[in-house]
């Protein structure tokens, strides 16, 4: 008898991989959840740790995107900073030639 091969899309891959990564399950216990081996979802881990992270000089795990978010958010600090600098300028001009 052979066994189908089943077929699962990315968004339960990852899911499955984040139970393990992000609620501590174990890779046991999410096969048993979801009906799957853990071989599986050994493999969907490293997929997901290798697809969406890499390593900083701390070794703390960060995706591209959350280095992308962070860098806007910086860039927006500084944009809000140099838009009260502007205005307090404005304002003293205004002052000035009154």
């Amino acid at each position: 008898m052979t066994r189908k091969q089943q077929k699962f899309t990315e968004e339960f891959k990852q899911g499955a991989a984040k139970m393990v990564l992000q609620e501590g399950l174990s890779q046991t216990e999410v096969a048993r959840r979801l009906g799957t081996s853990s071989k599986n979802i050994s493999r969907w881990v490293k997929e997901l740790q290798n697809i969406h992270s890499t390593m900083t000089p701390s070794g703390d795990n960060i995706s591209t995107h959350e280095k992308k978010c962070a860098a806007l958010e910086k860039e927006n600090r500084r944009l809000k900073m140099e838009r009260e600098i502007l205005k307090k300028a404005a304002a003293f001009f205004a002052n000035e030639s009154n």
